[in-house]
């Protein structure tokens, strides 16, 4: 009987070292995050260098306009901090398209330390979007993105994005996009 107890008692510590050191193990490799990011996509400024009917130059010598507003939320795992594999969802809108639509993706995502406090950090996205307000419009939505992250989690970030949805003239709605992320862990 003393025997049976002593076994069961070493068998119950050394679960418990076991089971602490997973734990702590996990928590540094694997992480559960949420990632929240806001964009604008720019498009090229058709009046810029313009002349007016009254001889008048165009002051908006900019190459690149805003073009409407993106801002998407997604769930995920990162493994190592340099691998992860989430789903998003979020709303996007595009102001020459006269588009509001709702991607559904998942997305891979890849970053590589480049120094002391920064990461090289690369997405790449593929699931479905819906077009708001224009019946039962949907298509495929693809996008990449390549940024910068920080020790705080905080990403700065150039976006490609498709949606194949025909919208007027347009076979399928591309942007480019120029955002800040946030990942919280």
């Amino acid at each position: 009987m003393k025997k049976t107890l002593l076994i069961a008692l070493i068998l119950f510590v050394n679960s418990l070292i076991f089971g602490q050191e997973n734990e702590n193990t996990n928590s540094k490799n694997s992480r559960f995050f949420t990632q929240f990011d806001v964009s604008i996509p720019f498009k090229g400024n058709p009046n810029r260098n313009e002349t007016y009917v009254n001889s008048q130059e165009n002051t908006n010598k900019n190459w690149f306009v805003p073009d409407g507003i993106n801002a998407k939320i997604g769930y995920g795992i990162q493994e190592n901090r340099w691998i992860g594999l989430s789903l998003h969802t979020g709303i996007d809108w595009k102001a020459t398209e006269k588009l509001v639509a709702i991607p559904i993706f998942a997305n891979l995502g890849l970053s590589t330390s480049v120094g002391n406090n920064l990461r090289l950090t690369s997405q790449v996205g593929y699931g479905k979007g819906f077009a708001l307000g224009r019946g039962n419009l949907s298509g495929a939505y693809k996008k990449i993105s390549l940024g910068i992250e920080t020790d705080a989690d905080l990403i700065l970030f150039a976006e490609l994005s498709n949606y194949d949805i025909k919208v007027k003239n347009f076979e399928s709605v591309s942007s480019f996009s120029l955002g800040i992320a946030l990942r919280t862990f």
